[in-house]
């Protein structure tokens, strides 16, 4: 800044970027401010006594502190704005998302605080503008911040919305805890909590004349706050004097046997000189298989490396000469697994951006899982697409090329993509290509040929915590299994609604399944019986229905059959099932009140002081409408109902129905209670019509 003459080092930073925006929100620089530029390098962020020193810099300008600020936090805002926007820039050009974990933490502190700046001093520009003029200005130097842009304006649009929903229900809860008093904690709680910066704090307390400022350190406190350091877990075992092991899995990886020398047994670990069993590590599990030694079958039922050297539990094995075999079965299909992974994550990248950044991967040998970054949660087209390209991966039998570089030659030909499955530790890099779809650093076993995995299905996606998707899939025999699964389930689904007389095309069965359990909200494990609990209950309302009104019921059975004809798959089914079910709930409703008028006016002639207490032929939803229309005719009444199944409702303004109802149903056989002034039970009916007859019901008041 001193060469350029500019009056402070963002200016000669940002340069057009800061012109820009000086422009666009008309700040003039004075004389002021320059004499101010000069005598601010004596600010330290770090310093505690910070307002010490902005009351000395005030005083030599001339001016109170509080005439300071107003001059000058205008222009820090937009240094800080022009900074903030130029990290978030390179940060989601890289594949970083805001969130509320990890490193998308701190990218949604500095968005959060941008977004409070641009409210606070009204600025009239949009983020999406600085980081257009960021890329232009940086282009010579980085060139592919331009390709960050889109996703930039994508997240952008999302977390605005966010900030603003954040607004909207922020001021009573910052009234409450100004109330309170504020510190330091109390602010970073508000944050942690609800996304509330002290920028929006510092309006309202404004806005009640309550003197507040935003911290100094705040931003950094808050960042150390939520740092932590995971501590990786290893077996504890002493392997430091052990030479490293051989693996014969990288140069043999179709090998399923070998043999080995124990160089050192642990108690039920063993270390060989070479094995072939994959330890766990990357997200795949270590394999599974014998240990054979003097014509004795020992299973090995874990395998882990620390550092270079590779453990093995099997019990029993003694230092000597050993044979190893692998569970090949288990062992090719985590293969298949992951590399079906890598083809999972590089389509996701390739059809949705950049942006999409692996944060973690489990593999299994049913269904395995890849966590991917992402702005919003994956939508079912998306996810076909996924499914497609990387079936198309899988149908070209690209060869997947695996093979170790020294790692400054790696990162110069890959970049730092090839690190998207986690840090690699070594001088040297196994690096795996799966052509140009995927390239990534990975220590796992891999496939010779894409068109081994035979063919991918993606099960389920979920949004498992803010910036984060998780798809799950399965691939190879799995996928044969889960297909004889879903066709058993697509099969009872059907059969149960053979009733219908309609006929659903077997195509597409897990689609199908997943689209008609999202119409019913249930598990598709559980579609049959929900279908079936769906029908019984239409059945029932319709029974009912038909016994008060005959012409609607027969009314609505046609349109019905109608409608479920034209229905072609499992999906529109359960649509029309689900919306007419919804309709004869509310056709019993409208009924119901209907008939309680009817009832009421016969039950007014029984009432004997002021009390009703009648069996009836009505279900319990029509004899609480109808008690409830009996109190709005008459409140001093108390109205006690009970139908042919049992169940008893009682209503009064003037008598207990809590204990009544409660004493009645116990002395017929059976239970209830409630409210003061409403209760229902049930109990047996013949107890009850012999209560009726025999006693007066005031007893039990």
């Amino acid at each position: 800044w001193f060469t350029q003459g500019t009056p402070t080092g963002y200016d000669a930073v940002f340069g057009p970027v800061i012109e820009w925006m000086k422009k666009q929100t008309g700040f003039q620089e004075t004389e002021l401010f320059e004499r101010y530029a000069k005598l601010s390098g004596s600010l330290n962020i770090e310093d505690k006594n910070i307002q010490k020193t902005k009351e000395m810099i005030a005083g030599k300008l001339g001016i109170s502190v509080k005439e300071l600020n107003e001059i000058i936090e205008p222009i820090q805002a937009l240094y800080a704005i022009a900074d903030h926007s130029k990290t978030l820039l390179f940060a989601i050009a890289d594949g970083g998302i805001p969130s509320n974990v990890g490193g998308g933490y701190n990218l949604r502190v500095l968005l959060r605080r941008c977004f409070s700046f641009m409210n606070q001093f009204s600025f009239n520009f949009t983020l999406d503008k600085i980081a257009e003029l960021h890329s232009k200005h940086l282009k010579p130097m980085f060139p592919e911040l331009s390709q960050g842009l889109e996703p930039f304006q994508k997240i952008m649009e999302i977390e605005k919305k966010r900030y603003e929903n954040t607004l909207k229900k922020s001021e009573p809860i910052i009234i409450k805890n100004i109330e309170k008093g504020l510190n330091t904690e109390t602010l970073i709680k508000l944050y942690t909590s609800h996304g509330i910066t002290p920028e929006v704090i510092e309006r309202t307390a404004k806005k009640m004349k309550i003197d507040f400022s935003v911290p100094e350190d705040f931003y950094s406190l808050l960042t150390e706050k939520h740092m932590s350091e995971e501590k990786e877990e290893e077996t504890k075992l002493d392997v430091s004097n052990l030479p490293k092991t051989k693996l014969l899995f990288y140069e043999t990886p179709y090998k399923m046997d070998f043999s080995a020398k124990v160089i050192k047994v642990l108690g039920n670990w063993v270390v060989l000189d070479k094995t072939l069993f994959y330890p766990e590590g990357g997200g795949q599990p270590a394999d599974r298989g014998f240990l054979i030694q003097n014509g004795q079958k020992i299973e090995v039922e874990d395998v882990q490396k620390i550092g270079g050297v590779v453990v093995h539990k099997a019990k029993g094995i003694k230092e000597g000469e050993v044979e190893g075999e692998i569970d090949w079965e288990r062992r090719y299909q985590l293969m298949k697994m992951h590399t079906c992974t890598h083809i999972v994550a590089g389509c996701a990248r390739k059809l949705l951006g950049k942006h999409i950044w692996q944060a973690g991967a489990k593999k299994g040998t049913k269904v395995s899982r890849i966590d991917l970054t992402h702005y919003k949660a994956f939508t079912r087209e998306e996810l076909e697409e996924i499914e497609k390209e990387a079936n198309k991966v899988v149908k070209k039998n690209i060869k997947v090329e695996t093979g170790f570089l020294p790692r400054g030659e790696a990162e110069s030909r890959y970049g730092f993509i090839l690190y998207q499955g986690g840090a690699s530790p070594g001088k040297e890099v196994r690096v795996v290509a799966v052509d140009d779809i995927d390239i990534e650093a990975c220590a796992g076993t891999h496939l010779k040929q894409t068109g081994e995995i035979e063919k991918i299905k993606i099960i389920r996606s979920s949004r498992i915590q803010d910036g984060v998707n998780r798809i799950e899939f399965t691939c190879g025999e799995a996928l044969k299994e889960f297909e004889k699964e879903w066709e058993q389930i697509f099969n009872s689904s059907v059969s149960v609604l053979e009733e219908l007389n309609i006929i659903v095309k077997k195509e597409n069965v897990l689609k199908q399944l997943q689209e008609a359990s999202l119409a019913l909200s249930v598990d598709f494990n559980s579609l049959p019986k929900t279908l079936e609990r769906f029908l019984k209950e239409i059945k029932q309302k319709g029974e009912r229905i038909k016994e008060i009104s005959p012409e609607e019921y027969d009314k609505q059975r046609k349109e019905f059959e109608a409608g479920i004809k034209e229905a072609k798959t499992l999906k529109e089914i359960c649509e029309r099932i689900f919306d007419f079910w919804k309709k004869q709930e509310k056709t019993l409703e409208k009924l119901r009140k209907e008939t309680a008028k009817k009832e009421a006016e016969k039950f007014l002639e029984k009432q004997k002081d002021g009390v009703i207490f009648e069996i009836v032929s009505l279900d319990r939803k029509e004899m609480i409408e109808t008690a409830s229309h009996l109190l709005s005719l008459n409140p001093e009444l108390t109205v006690i109902f009970s139908n042919h199944t049992g169940y008893v409702v009682g209503m009064s303004k003037k008598h207990d129905m809590n204990r009544t109802i409660r004493n009645l149903c116990k002395e017929a056989g059976g239970s209830g209670g409630g409210r003061l002034e409403f209760a229902q039970g049930k109990a047996e009916l013949s107890k009850l019509i012999k209560i009726k007859e025999n006693k007066n019901i005031s007893d039990f008041f």
